[in-house]
C-alpha cells in the first residue's frame, strides 16, 4: 500500500542573496544549485527546506493501519519512506553528483517571497534566519558540521549522525529524486 504525504510548507534558501535576506516561500519551484568558479571553487549554494506533518503516519502506525508485513520468503518488511522530488529544469549539471538530506533541528517559517519579486518579502526563512520577521530568529549551529565542509554562517541547522541523514547518488541519469529517508522518519 502507498501513502502520499505532501509538504505542509516549503521554501529554498540561497547563500549569495544580499545580506542573506531573500525569502522564496511563495515560489512555485524549489531551486537547488551550486555556483562554482572556473577552478572548481564553490561560490554559493542553495538548500531546499521541506516540512511534513507526520501526525497522520504516527496515528496510522499506532492504530495498526500501517503495519510491518512478511514477504513470500518470510522476511519481515517494515514501512519504508521515500522523498520524491521531480526535476523541472536542468542546466550545467555534472554527470555524477550526490544529494544529501538531513532533518532540521529548528522550526522555520515558509514566507511569501518569490524569486522575481523586487523588493523581496521580508518574512519567512532565508539563509541567515529561520524567520526574517523576528530579529532573534537566526539559525543556531548544533554541531561543527551544520554547514557541511564550508565554514559559513547560516544556511540552516540540522541534526547529524547515524540515522539522521539520507543521500542519493546520481551518475548519468535523471535528476529526479527518489531518496530512501526511512531512518530520518523513524
Amino acid at each position: 500500500m502507498y501513502y502520499f504525504i505532501y509538504p505542509s510548507k516549503d521554501t529554498y534558501i540561497y547563500e549569495l542573496n544580499a545580506n542573506f535576506e531573500k525569502n522564496f516561500g511563495g515560489d512555485n519551484s524549489l531551486v537547488l544549485k551550486k555556483d562554482m568558479d572556473g577552478d572548481g571553487t564553490i561560490n554559493s549554494v542553495s538548500r531546499i527546506l521541506l516540512h511534513f506533518d507526520l501526525t497522520g503516519i504516527s496515528k496510522s502506525l499506532s492504530s495498526g493501519e500501517i503495519t510491518s508485513s512478511l514477504d513470500s520468503d518470510a522476511t519481515l518488511r517494515n514501512p519504508k519512506y521515500y522523498l520524491r522530488l521531480y526535476e523541472n529544469k536542468t542546466s550545467e549539471l555534472n554527470p555524477s553528483y550526490q544529494l544529501d538530506a538531513f532533518p532540521l533541528s529548528q522550526s522555520w517559517e515558509e514566507g511569501t517571497g518569490y524569486d522575481t519579486q523586487d523588493p523581496n518579502s521580508r518574512d519567512g526563512a532565508n539563509w541567515g534566519k529561520t524567520n526574517e520577521s523576528f530579529d532573534s530568529s537566526t539559525w543556531v549551529k548544533t554541531s561543527s558540521s551544520d554547514t557541511g565542509s564550508r565554514p559559513i554562517n547560516g544556511g540552516g541547522s540540522w541534526v547529524t549522525g547515524s540515522g539522521h541523514e539520507a543521500s542519493q547518488s546520481f551518475s548519468y541519469q535523471s535528476p529526479d529524486v527518489n531518496m530512501d529517508i526511512t531512518d530520518i522518519v523513524n
